[in-house]
């Protein structure tokens, strides 16, 4: 299933009350970049869950992701 198809992730998420969301990339490789990873992704996550009627989203994230640290992967 791909991040990039709002629609699909809507009927997949369909029924479900909750949607918890752990796709991430570590290096950047053809079009598999940080932003359409993590950003775009997730928009599509959290726009599919909203369309299934999903009532919560989590996203789920790891090495202490935060802005400012110099790394492209932390600040996506």
């Amino acid at each position: 299933m791909a991040l990039d198809n709002p629609a699909e992730l809507a009927q997949a998420f369909a029924g479900c009350e909750a949607v918890v969301h752990c796709a991430g990339i570590n290096r950047e490789q053809g079009e598999q970049t940080y932003r359409r990873v993590h950003f775009e992704g997730t928009r599509n996550v959290i726009e599919a869950a909203r369309q299934a009627g999903a009532r919560k989203a989590v996203l789920i994230s790891f090495l202490r992701a935060r802005p400012n640290c110099g790394s492209a992967y932390h600040e996506s």
